[in-house]
């Protein structure tokens, strides 16, 4: 509601997070903690709850500036977004980060994952995650290696993915059906994500 009843005031205190945020990632790029990065928030401006026109002006400047920050020290960044990231993919990757997750399926999300692979390789952007955490909670072993299985299919050609559960569990500590979830779904990994090696081939 303040965004769209008090526009310019909600920018202004945009700005001055931003720069608090810029100086708390020049402190810790200066005592060298570099390696990969990981910026999250974005999907609070994705539809259905905000126009892809908010999301360019209040996440691409600043998601921009971070990302050259931090690449230009040496490091990678990866843009965390939930939801219906369609029509704000290309916004993403203008920021020029070097990887996205966690890449939903639809419902939840509105692109299969073949798709944000095909949109992503065109920017040398890896792809992350896909498996649900809901699946994981609530699914059977069966389901679960169908799943990798699936995903694996959609994503593995051409390199540039990594299979991962789309949020960390919810339910600590896991529940016996978790946990055998998540046996089957790090076995179902290996099976299906594995590349032939070409000097044995």
């Amino acid at each position: 509601m303040w965004i769209f009843e008090h526009t310019e005031h909600f920018a202004h205190v945009v700005a001055i997070l931003a720069e608090r945020v810029m100086e708390n990632l020049r402190r810790q790029l200066d005592a060298c903690v570099v390696d990969l990065y990981r910026i999250v928030g974005p999907e609070f401006f994705t539809p259905p709850y905000l126009s892809p026109a908010m999301f360019q002006r209040f996440v691409l400047p600043h998601a921009g500036e971070m990302t050259h920050l931090i690449q230009s020290r040496g490091g990678r960044v990866r843009v965390h977004c939930h939801g219906k990231i369609g029509r704000v993919l290309d916004l993403i990757l203008e920021t020029g980060c070097d990887g996205i997750d966690p890449c939903e399926p639809p419902p939840d999300g509105d692109m299969e994952l073949n798709e944000v692979k095909r949109r992503c390789q065109t920017k040398q952007v890896s792809v992350w995650g896909n498996i649900e955490l809901k699946l994981l909670e609530g699914g059977t072993p069966d389901e679960v290696r169908a799943e990798v299985r699936k995903i694996m299919s959609q994503a593995m050609s051409g390199g540039g993915f990594v299979l991962m559960p789309t949020a960390a569990p919810i339910s600590v500590p896991l529940s016996p059906a978790s946990e055998a979830n998540y046996r089957a779904f790090i076995e179902a990994g290996l099976e299906f994500g594995g590349y032939a090696d070409p000097d044995k081939a």
